[in-house]
């Protein structure tokens, strides 16, 4: 390669004569460097590319990888929370038959005892009697002895100390009785009093739900009354239609025999004898339908079974109709029977009416899909209250249990509801609309389901008996976004659940309360 020298220097020569720069060969030099340097530049473009798309392809598979861990986490928390619930229903359920086995020894324990004291009791006075009798005897026979020495003497002070020994027995054996008369009447004074509460708030709480049936009775029968008369006449107009047609048969029948007596094939009609059997079909009376049993018991099953009947007619189709067999229809279909009542009940047996709110039901169910969370709980996979959405979130400001293992007399499940413990601004600051009212439709659908169930089981309508503690409570707290949340809910309540609830029972209210001055309010 030929030397290129950047300057060329000449002494010889003046400024403007020096050789131009750069020469030919160096430029040529200097274009294959920027080549290999393009060349250069761009292999190591394509290589950090390379690099770029190799750690985004990392980073996917990292993602994929934490996604699955975080699944797995998931479906193994929702296991151990199922397990959980599952241990401590068991050792709930253990506990209780512990201490039921408990109060049966105890109380065995306690009949063995007074029985063995009264068996011990018994045993001395046995044993306190025959000594009396012993010594009794013993003195009339020295007394015998005496009167046969000393006569008349003798014979007067063995009659005083005979009778001083009755008299002493019978006043001892008099103490005993008054004293066990007396315990016994206070503990049958203290059993009467308490039973006498007890008469009275039951009394009292029967009165209530008597008038209550009485004026949903009166109302019933009035309807009844006019579907019967609608039914009559239905009855009338199809006997009537019967005998047009039956008589028509007999002039047919007529003819036809006239016809086959000229030919002499067929013997003659007996005019009066159809006649008679026309009449006799006639006055026969009309067969009673019919209607599948109720799910429930019923102070009016006959009324009932013909209202539900009815009301399952009319939704025809919205609703399958049950079959005569009742016992062969599944737990879906008798848990729908048992929905279909409580909207026959909530709206006083009014089949009109009933039908009309359950179509709207069915919109709104349609428009919040709790077809799809009621699955979802038959189903198992919402199996507590726990497991409702945002459950722990809303917990933490309105404090409400529902004890399904505490129950009346009618098997109504209690509610506790410690309205002065609500959190009215942390609940709408915190907590939406969508999440309070995600929350809000899986615990009414599941409240209701489990009433449904246990109705199934306790075969009558069970409700809940709401107990509210006002204990702290200001209408001063309620904001206008929360009274419009409560709105929202009370109304999707009442139109998706009616004969929900049996009662609500306030306690510690105020003296200047709008709930009054009672302290038990009955609703619906």
């Amino acid at each position: 390669m030929p030397q290129c020298l950047p300057y060329a220097i000449d002494s010889g020569l003046g400024k403007g004569d020096s050789v131009p720069y750069p020469v030919t060969d160096e430029v040529e030099h200097i274009e294959a460097n920027k080549q290999v340097a393009q060349a250069a530049a761009e292999e190591e473009r394509q290589r950090r590319m390379d690099e770029v798309r190799c750690l985004e392809s990392e980073s996917a598979i990292v993602r994929e990888i934490n996604i699955e861990y975080a699944i797995a986490a998931m479906e193994t928390e929702r296991t151990r929370r199922v397990s959980q619930h599952n241990l401590a229903s068991v050792h709930n359920e253990l506990l209780r038959e512990k201490s039921k086995k408990e109060v049966h020894q105890l109380v065995e324990e306690e009949r063995g005892r007074r029985m063995s004291q009264g068996n011990l009791a018994a045993v001395h006075d046995e044993i306190h009697r025959e000594q009396a009798k012993q010594v009794a005897v013993m003195q009339m026979e020295q007394e015998r002895s005496r009167r046969m020495s000393e006569g008349m003497i003798a014979q007067v002070h063995t009659e005083l100390l005979r009778v001083q020994s009755k008299r002493a027995v019978v006043e001892a054996m008099e103490a005993e009785r008054t004293h066990r008369m007396s315990q016994d009447a206070i503990a049958e004074v203290h059993t009467h009093l308490l039973r006498r509460n007890s008469i009275d708030k039951v009394v009292e709480l029967a009165e209530h739900e008597r008038s209550r049936r009485v004026q949903e009775l009166g109302d019933q029968v009035v309807a009844n009354q006019s579907l019967r008369l609608a039914g009559q006449a239905a009855a009338v107009e199809a006997a009537e239609s019967e005998r047009r047609r039956r008589l028509s048969s007999i002039e047919h029948v007529t003819t036809m025999a006239g016809i086959s007596a000229v030919e002499g094939s067929v013997a003659p009609v007996d005019m009066k004898k159809e006649e008679e059997v026309a009449s006799m079909d006639m006055s026969a009376p009309v067969v009673a339908m019919s209607y599948p049993d109720l799910p429930v018991a019923s102070a009016t099953p006959d009324v009932e079974q013909k209202a539900l009947h009815d009301l399952t007619v009319a939704l025809a189709d919205v609703v399958p109709l049950p079959t005569n067999s009742n016992h062969n229809d599944d737990d879906v279909s008798k848990l729908q029977r048992i929905r279909l009542l409580r909207f026959l009940r909530g709206h006083k047996g009014n089949v009109e009416v009933a039908a009309a709110k359950y179509r709207a039901n069915l919109v709104v169910r349609q428009e919040h899909n709790l077809d799809t969370i009621r699955d979802n709980i038959l189903l198992g996979h919402i199996m507590t209250e726990l497991d409702f959405p945002h459950n722990d979130k809303i917990r933490r400001y309105v404090p409400v249990v529902a004890a399904y293992d505490v129950q009346d007399d009618q098997h109504n499940v209690f509610v506790f509801e410690k309205l002065g413990a609500v959190d009215v601004h942390g609940l709408v600051v915190n907590v939406s609309d969508a999440e309070w009212l995600a929350f809000t439709l899986h615990e009414l659908e599941f409240r209701s389901l489990a009433l449904d169930r246990r109705s199934l089981e306790q075969g009558r309508l069970v409700r809940f008996t709401v107990l509210r503690d006002l204990d702290g409570f200001s209408l001063a707290r309620l904001t206008r976004p929360a009274l419009a949340r409560l709105q929202r809910t009370v109304a999707l309540a009442s139109t998706c659940y009616p004969e929900y609830i049996h009662k609500s029972v306030f306690i510690n209210t105020p003296v200047h309360s709008p709930f009054g001055l009672s302290t038990s309010t009955t609703s619906m």
